[in-house]
């Protein structure tokens, strides 16, 4: 009985961690490594934005991320176009710079 009991108890646990290793290999996109490497770019990514001094994290994201145009970005911050634009030239340089070893990587996925 007690054999038994512990066969059960092996199996219960072996079948467990099968379950959770086809979850890991389980994707979206079929393919593991690319999930990884998406992950992993998307933390550096979010890292780096979040270096970025707040009004020019603030511009960036509303041009990028919301697509706002630079005169509506402008006309609700009540800042001038040629601001808008100063602080994404500014933005965008300090992401170049941080995101210097990922740009291999960045070629993958754009």
């Amino acid at each position: 009985m007690r054999s038994a009991k512990r066969s059960e108890q092996r199996l219960s646990l072996l079948t467990a961690i099968n379950d959770r290793r086809m979850a890991f290999l389980e994707s979206k996109t079929g393919n593991p490594q690319r999930d990884a490497e998406t992950a992993d770019l998307r933390r550096v990514i979010h890292e780096a934005l979040e270096e970025l001094p707040p009004k020019s994290r603030r511009v960036f994201c509303m041009s990028y991320v919301d697509g706002m145009r630079h005169q509506e970005i402008a006309r609700q911050l009540g800042i001038s176009v040629r601001t808008v634009e100063a602080h994404i030239y500014s933005a965008l340089r300090i992401l170049r710079k941080r995101l210097e070893g990922t740009r291999s990587l960045l070629k993958l996925f754009f």
